[in-house]
């Protein structure tokens, strides 16, 4: 889905330096597609595959969602990134 335009957090479940490898995370995954918002950055001279979930207004929603994928989905090993 598309960011909201008031959106300032998402909860970033993967990142992968090749395309290849963060697509087929999302086949594996075991959260709902219309829930990824996927991304690319730049860091260190390097692409980024970026696999996030949701769009938060605020820093809270973000946690709870956090909570969310870590007491439903098992993934513990996420964090909260702001969007530019």
């Amino acid at each position: 889905p598309p960011v909201s335009a008031d959106a300032n957090y998402s909860v970033q479940i993967a990142a992968f330096t090749d395309r290849g490898r963060r697509d087929t995370y999302i086949l594996e995954s075991p959260v709902d597609r219309a829930d990824l918002i996927l991304s690319q950055g730049l860091r260190s001279g390097k692409t980024w595959w970026l696999v996030l979930y949701g769009s938060y207004h605020d820093y809270a929603e973000a946690l709870e969602a956090q909570s969310h994928l870590a007491e439903n989905y098992g993934l513990t090993e996420t964090w909260i990134k702001p969007l530019d």
